[in-house]
């Protein structure tokens, strides 16, 4: 509707429909009145006459323009594009390569790392959605920054990022990163000044033992005391995703 350089033809036909409509019962209105009007009151009742259908253009297009206006709005709160496969690789091979250095594998086990960092992804935001039940949007960047999902319930659009983690430690320079990149779209919402809340999912999939895990649990709330929106925190036992969705 908003590309009138170049408008659709249910559009044209709309317009063209309409436009005809109200020329036609501003001739009607005409022809009845020099028919069965006395010439004397003849001006004034076709003048009346036409005003009504000439109303309810205007209100129709207003109707329109107001609508024009919210889509317009509502496609600015659609944010973000797909990621490109470039930006996908670069961000799976720095996670992998930190994964790797962590565990001290030698090269030639990165490619069943990476294998593995790819599954673990795949299955928690798998898990994500039966959760939310919502369809999730991966692989999002917007502006510059990129989380692995998006998705968008009653006016909250929640970002979401995932960590694969091997021990209890998540380093606050990895969190800070993620919240940066938060406070980023943050101001482009606050640019467009848009009403939608934003919210961070961060999902941790781990591989631990019940005491690290809760030493995890631990550490968490202090890393993330002070935020720039709301934060949920889901850690996910990576064995355990595999056992719902990949096992008979």
């Amino acid at each position: 509707m908003l590309n009138f350089a170049n408008p659709s033809p249910g559009l044209l036909i709309a317009v063209g429909g309409l436009v005809v409509f109200v020329l036609f019962l501003i001739g009607l209105t005409i022809a009845l009145a020099t028919r069965y009007i006395e010439p004397p009151q003849q001006f004034g009742t076709i003048v009346l006459l036409a005003l009504v259908p000439i109303f309810g253009l205007i209100l129709a297009t207003a109707v329109i323009l107001r609508n024009v206006r919210k889509l317009s709005h509502d496609r600015k709160e659609d944010f973000g594009e797909l990621m490109l496969p470039e930006g996908q690789r670069r961000k799976l091979n720095t996670e992998v390569r930190e994964l790797a250095a962590i565990i001290g594998i030698e090269n030639e086990q990165m490619g069943d790392l990476r294998a593995a960092y790819i599954l673990a992804e795949d299955l928690a935001l798998r898990q994500i959605e039966q959760e939310k039940k919502l369809p999730l949007k991966r692989h999002i960047k917007i502006g510059e920054a990129e989380f692995d999902a998006v998705f968008i319930s009653r006016a909250v659009s929640t970002l979401v990022d995932v960590t694969f983690l091997v021990t209890s430690d998540i380093s606050q320079k990895k969190i800070d990163a993620v919240l940066q990149k938060v406070e980023a779209v943050k101001r482009n919402f606050a640019r467009i000044k848009s009403k939608t809340k934003i919210r961070l999912l961060l999902v941790l999939v781990t591989q631990l033992s019940a005491g690290d895990e809760l030493k995890l649990r631990s550490t968490l709330a202090n890393q993330f005391a002070s935020t720039p929106v709301d934060v949920e925190i889901r850690l996910l036992d990576f064995e355990g995703l595999q056992r719902i969705f990949t096992e008979d």
